[in-house]
């Protein structure tokens, strides 16, 4: 995670909000177990609400886009090439590229999966699926306003007649 100006600011809000609880509970509270009970709780309340600040302003400063896509089937594979464009201001360690695999044209099933001498469950019956779901992981470290390329080989099954990529890019 990269900090910035932000980064610092959020944390020391965090620190200052969580310095004021405490006070409030010596003020209030004349139990001192009580006082060491709520603070301890109130500690872990605020470092989940202040990671969960620095999570959320580094998915909103980290901006990819994947450009220049092609894709093309091979004999019993389709390989996936892209450029992966960091269009925010900080650097991207890593990145998870999700393919989904889509068959466009479903063809209908004949009567042969009803055939019960072939089997002993006939509640059982083999439908093929008609989209695959793929995660890549890539650890490449992009500049602001840089790009990578990627690479991917996907699948392809062979009960499909045609196919459409869905592809959806997540970056640390």
């Amino acid at each position: 995670m990269y900090f910035g100006a932000l980064h610092i600011f959020s944390i020391f809000a965090c620190i200052v909000l969580f310095a004021f609880v405490v006070f409030l509970f010596f003020y209030f509270l004349k139990d001192k177990k009580l006082i060491y009970l709520f603070s301890f709780c109130s500690f872990i309340i605020f470092f989940i609400l202040c990671y969960s600040i620095l999570l959320s302003i580094d998915a909103a400063f980290k901006k990819v886009a994947l450009k220049n896509e092609e894709n093309y089937l091979s004999s019993s594979d389709v390989m996936y090439l892209a450029y992966i464009s960091n269009i925010g201001k900080y650097p991207v360690k890593s990145c998870t590229l999700t393919v989904r695999i889509i068959n466009q044209k479903v063809q209908k099933v004949d009567g042969s999966i009803f055939d019960t001498s072939k089997s002993f469950e006939s509640n059982r019956l083999a439908k093929p699926k008609n989209s695959y779901t793929y995660e890549y992981d890539y650890d490449v470290l992009i500049s602001p306003n840089s790009q990578s390329v990627i690479r991917a080989k996907i699948p392809y099954p062979k009960h499909f007649s045609s196919y459409k990529l869905n592809t959806k890019i997540s970056c640390k």
